[in-house]
């Protein structure tokens, strides 16, 4: 008997909704992965985000992805050991609200900041602006600031993140 993908799916489905009407079918059924299982794992969690499965669903990638890892990791190595080798020297971070806190420079980065401020905020907060300029958080300060911290309700953090998604 051959099943349509309607039937299969729903038949497929009857052990984790608990269908009582409906026979589960033996594990050697040849469904490999069902709709209901898809649904369930669409997600995964990453450093504590929840991140789609449909990147990680290519296997095996293009060959294209693999050399623009390697550049990227070339990239990132280069630029790693050129701000380590920069001199720190302590710092102020000034707040809108006139508060000042102490970090180093080309060591301290916004997201630092906003997590002492409080943990909510340093997850909320997908842009700053130091010294009037647009800057990632990750980016190190190069010396003493003023900080604003921008969450995604914020019309120039919309801008930033079209201007990021598009580049």
């Amino acid at each position: 008997m051959r099943l349509n993908r309607f039937q299969t799916l729903f038949l497929s489905c009857s052990n984790q909704l608990k269908f009582s009407f409906v026979k589960p079918f033996p594990r050697s059924f040849p469904v490999k992965r069902s709709f209901c299982s898809q649904a369930s794992d669409k997600f995964h969690f990453v450093n504590g985000h929840k991140m789609s499965k449909a990147a990680t669903d290519m296997a095996p990638w293009p060959a294209f992805i693999e050399e623009r890892i390697k550049l990227w990791d070339k990239l990132k190595a280069e630029y790693d050991a050129e701000i380590a080798a920069k001199e720190s020297e302590p710092i102020e971070i000034t707040l809108p609200d006139g508060k000042v806190h102490e970090g180093k420079s080309w060591r301290t980065t916004p997201f630092e900041i906003a997590e002492k401020i409080s943990k909510g905020l340093a997850e909320a907060a997908v842009i700053a602006k130091v010294d009037g300029a647009v800057w990632d958080l990750d980016r190190p300060f190069e010396g003493n600031a003023s900080l604003e911290l921008l969450k995604f309700d914020d019309d120039e953090a919309k801008q930033s993140a079209g201007e990021k998604g598009s580049e």
